[in-house]
């Protein structure tokens, strides 16, 4: 569960990388923009995170993209489906899988329900989705609730 504290800071649960616990660096976010972080071996990474989607929804990582209005893409994988969202000052502008295009590519990738995520500050130049993100969010999961086959 992520919490929010008053100074900014996005907090979740610990994760455990080679004997320690480290937040992945979505966690670390601060309004909406990864900070640099201090890599091993002095390396800076800037204006990136990634992580494995458990914990918490990717629908909760996507609003917590949307709110801090982030200007990146988002690819993401769940065995062999993979897909890309693109965001643009905090709105869903575009959605690609290896078969779909558009609202319908958003839907396929938000219903998967573990994966890994990165992202990075590709921008897309194609804009093929126009509601607004708080719509998808609930579209989709009006879609994942509703009975197969209605």
């Amino acid at each position: 569960m992520l919490a929010h504290r008053r100074d900014g800071i996005i907090e979740g649960p610990l994760r455990r990388t080679h004997g320690t616990e480290q937040q992945p660096d979505l966690l670390r976010m601060v309004a909406g923009e990864s900070h640099r972080v201090q890599e091993s071996g002095n390396a800076v990474k800037s204006q990136q995170f990634d992580g494995i989607v458990t914990n918490t929804s990717l629908h909760d990582i996507i609003q917590l993209l949307c709110i801090g209005r982030a200007t990146c893409r988002m690819r993401v994988r769940s065995g062999n489906r993979r897909g890309s969202l693109y965001f643009k000052d905090g709105e869903v502008v575009h959605a690609e899988t290896d078969t779909l295009t558009g609202e319908e590519a958003f839907y396929d990738i938000l219903s998967l329900e573990v994966g890994v995520f990165d992202c990075d500050t590709v921008q897309e130049r194609i804009e093929t989705i126009r509601e607004s993100w708080d719509f998808l969010l609930m579209e989709s999961m009006r879609r994942i609730d509703a009975p197969q086959g209605r």
